[in-house]
């Protein structure tokens, strides 16, 4: 008994077969193995797109972007966090004085603190002085690699203190290095 597969169709680029029970090419197509056992199987079309490998590549070099608050015991300047990542170029580092801000440019993106003590209203300034904190640094990233972000939150937490919060009424629950 013949398969359903009778011809080559014309509009196939890789040898797909025209189906007669259906009026158009498709990628999957039912025929008949030829191999000692006689078993059917299934033929899929060849598709043109980028190898797996590249594909994995570049799903991974997709930038990730999020925030984090990051909370000091003590009025720290972004001029002082800025002279503790003696580890980077100083073509990566740019502070605005004005707005004590701090942003970190690398290949992998963009890191910024940025003060924000002065937009907090009374209530989380109360609640930033009970839970000990003098000063409040917005960090926002947009990075392909986040080595770079835990490698400065290592060295700011251990050269100043602090906690990463979160941006809720509480500034809770504080995270850990990894979890950022």
């Amino acid at each position: 008994m013949n398969d359903i597969l009778t011809q080559p169709c014309r509009l196939s680029r890789n040898g797909g077969m025209y189906d007669s029970r259906f009026s158009y090419c498709h990628a999957w197509i039912k025929m008949k193995k030829i191999t000692k056992n006689q078993s059917k199987g299934y033929a899929k079309k060849v598709k043109h797109s980028a190898k797996p490998e590249e594909k994995k590549k570049q799903a991974a070099s997709k930038p990730k972007e999020g925030s984090f608050l990051y909370l000091l015991p003590e009025d720290i300047s972004a001029k002082k966090l800025h002279d503790a990542l003696g580890f980077l170029n100083a073509k990566q580092l740019e502070v605005w004085t004005e707005l004590n801000l701090l942003e970190v440019t690398a290949d992998e993106g963009t890191i910024t603190f940025e003060d924000m003590r002065e937009s907090l209203n009374e209530e989380d300034v109360r609640m930033l002085d009970g839970l000990g904190f003098k000063k409040v640094y917005a960090a926002d990233y947009y990075l392909g690699d986040k080595s770079l972000l835990h490698k400065i939150m290592e060295t700011f937490i251990s050269d100043f203190g602090g906690k990463i919060g979160s941006d809720t009424e509480d500034f809770r629950p504080f995270m850990e290095i990894k979890e950022i």
